[in-house]
């Protein structure tokens, strides 16, 4: 029962947090606010990790906790963030209270949807968290950016719509909605169906969560939206969506077999080797990032597919890339604010903080799997199980894809390096705040020392 009550609490202080944002034209209340709530959920979340698991109207195992931990931690670091960065932006299509408004509401829908103890209601949350994010893609309104609105909203709603496809062949294989059902029927056509029900599931939350090249939304949308956002987008966004495939990936695997896995496999080593080629095309640093973020879940996927160990690794990638993401993206905002330029060349041409390059040089080494972050040891684990399962061609693809990963990432951020100059527009919090969260980003490689 304290679960049940510690959950509710988690659900109805960002929901508190959105009705003050409406309410108050005072931005500072909300901002403290809105601090305080996922402060307090923080802190809900690390006392629920020493609570049994819990199994009702909310499925609250070890995946669930740490999923409450990324998103409450990325979410206290953003409010905060954006405090100061919604200030530098001229004329804002949305007035702060309403960025605000919508920002408690998306994460309302994230948390629920990792929580619920239904597929069905998962698929509502997922769905949700498109509508209470759309607008924050436009916060600085520029047609480029509505453009690339349109096109995420109409990509993920079909994809949603055959990932319900998918959810519904999972209830009338199992006969329920709840997670932590086993199907009981391993006849040869609930097993054909479970095949078909894990391709669509792939299909339709691969489009949300990064999935190449059925995501052509993503790099969009990140290169557009102001540096929080896209924050948000790939820290938490794209991992939740992951999070859907997760969970129906557990129900259908008894009733599914190796050919299911295999595809599963490829998809994730196809996609994530896709991605990291578009790298070197690259002229806007945040289209840089956003590719990475699709390399990073397909590899992610890839961990899902390898069972248990494979699990343990994808947890690690993603609770490292959570952290490490929105670190590049903050400091690609802390660049953008400087320069007033999104393209690599021309912001190296007028001359970016030192600090500043720095912390965003060391998120991208980062998020390409660099030691001693997180993401190396989810990935060494993952080429490890593959080796183990003889997943030989997988494995040299994805040593192809770390290797243009890293070099491209770092000859990207060795020619943004070269200023020495000091930082005039963004405050002390905006300059730090990257490197904090590079920290923590390696918090998640104790994972590694616990197996």
């Amino acid at each position: 029962m304290k679960v049940l009550y510690a959950i509710l609490l988690i659900l109805l202080y960002p929901i508190a947090a959105a009705i003050v944002s409406l309410y108050t034209y005072d931005i500072r209340i909300t901002v403290i606010f809105s601090s305080l709530t996922y402060l307090m959920n923080l802190i809900i979340t690390t006392m629920l990790l020493f609570q049994p698991d819990h199994i009702g109207m909310f499925y609250i195992d070890f995946v669930t906790k740490i999923f409450l931990l990324i998103i409450n931690g990325i979410f206290l670091a953003m409010i905060i963030y954006s405090s100061d960065y919604i200030k530098h932006i001229d004329d804002p299509y949305l007035h702060p209270r309403y960025f605000f408004m919508l920002s408690n509401l998306f994460a309302v829908t994230l948390l629920f949807s990792v929580v619920i103890n239904s597929t069905g209601l998962l698929w509502v949350g997922i769905g949700a968290s498109t509508a209470t994010s759309a607008l924050l893609v436009v916060l600085e309104e520029k047609s480029s950016a509505f453009e690339a609105t349109w096109r995420y909203i109409i990509i993920v709603s079909a994809g949603l719509a055959i990932s319900l496809i998918s959810i519904a062949l999972v209830y009338h294989i199992t006969g329920t909605e709840a997670l932590n059902v086993v199907p009981y029927s391993l006849n040869g056509s609930n097993r054909i169906l479970a095949q078909i029900a894990l391709v669509l599931a792939l299909i339709g939350f691969g489009t949300k969560f990064g999935l190449f090249p059925i995501s052509t939304w993503l790099p969009d949308v990140h290169g557009e939206a102001p540096a929080p956002v896209s924050a948000l987008f790939s820290a938490i966004l794209l991992p939740v969506a992951l999070y859907g495939f997760m969970r129906i990936y557990g129900i259908l695997y008894p009733v599914s077999n190796g050919f299911s896995t295999t595809i599963i496999i490829y998809a994730g080593v196809f996609s994530a080797l896709l991605s990291s080629m578009m790298f070197l095309a690259q002229i806007k640093y945040k289209r840089l990032i956003a590719y990475s973020s699709m390399e990073n879940m397909s590899i992610a996927l890839i961990g899902i597919a390898l069972g248990y160990y494979g699990l343990i690794a994808s947890l690690i990638i993603i609770s490292a890339h959570s952290f490490a993401k929105s670190s590049a993206f903050f400091s690609a905002g802390n660049i953008k604010i400087e320069t007033d330029e999104s393209v690599i060349e021309k912001a190296s041409e007028i001359g970016i903080p030192s600090t500043v390059t720095k912390s965003f040089a060391l998120a991208t080494m980062s998020v390409t799997g660099t030691p001693p972050f997180g993401i190396f040891f989810g990935e060494f684990l993952i080429l490890y199980l593959l080796v183990e399962k003889s997943y030989f061609i997988p494995v040299f693809m994805l040593i192809i894809v770390m290797a243009i990963s890293f070099l491209s990432m770092l000859y990207h951020s060795v020619n943004m390096m070269h200023s020495t100059k000091k930082t005039e527009k963004i405050t002390l919090f905006m300059e730090y705040l990257p490197i904090c969260l590079l920290v923590i980003s390696i918090v998640p490689a104790i994972l590694w020392v616990r197996l």
